[in-house]
């Protein structure tokens, strides 16, 4: 391989793992609250795998610009639950800080909580069905689970 070749290589090398760290830097904060979520539901209802965002989201937006803006009915009571948390400014301000920053551990972990607690709440309403959402998820209902 000639010097050039090889600096290329190199470079190519280093520039995907700048923006490989810098995309998933910016979409940190909201994998961890998913994923204390995922987490949750799996533990609980011992569901095979995760979920997926869609199981909040409307799955007839993805694609579309801002699609996850837009929540399905589920989304929509979870987003009622979780009002006045300031959820996506808090997420934000974890994008923000370093990885080993103790503020940072503490405001995750403050909101991996809040969702779990939001989580109990929501297992207590009525889902479209007439169930509560606690016995729709033990038959896998509304749970857009990963393939």
């Amino acid at each position: 391989m000639t010097l050039k070749l090889r600096t290329l290589v190199v470079c190519a090398v280093a520039l995907l793992a700048v923006v490989s760290c810098l995309t998933s830097t910016l979409v940190e904060a909201d994998v961890i609250l998913r994923s204390a979520f995922s987490k949750e539901l799996k533990r609980k209802y011992k569901t095979p795998k995760g979920i997926t965002c869609w199981t909040c989201h409307d799955k007839k937006k993805r694609g579309q610009k801002n699609g996850k803006k837009f929540r399905n009915e589920l989304g929509k009571r979870f987003e009622k639950l979780l009002s006045g948390k300031k959820v996506t400014a808090r997420a934000a301000a974890i994008r923000k800080l370093k990885f080993d920053d103790p503020r940072r551990i503490k405001l995750t972990d403050e909101m991996k909580l809040e969702f779990i607690q939001a989580l109990r709440k929501l297992e207590k309403l009525k889902a479209p069905n007439g169930q509560t959402y606690e016995q729709a998820f033990k038959k896998g209902l509304y749970l857009d689970l990963q393939r």
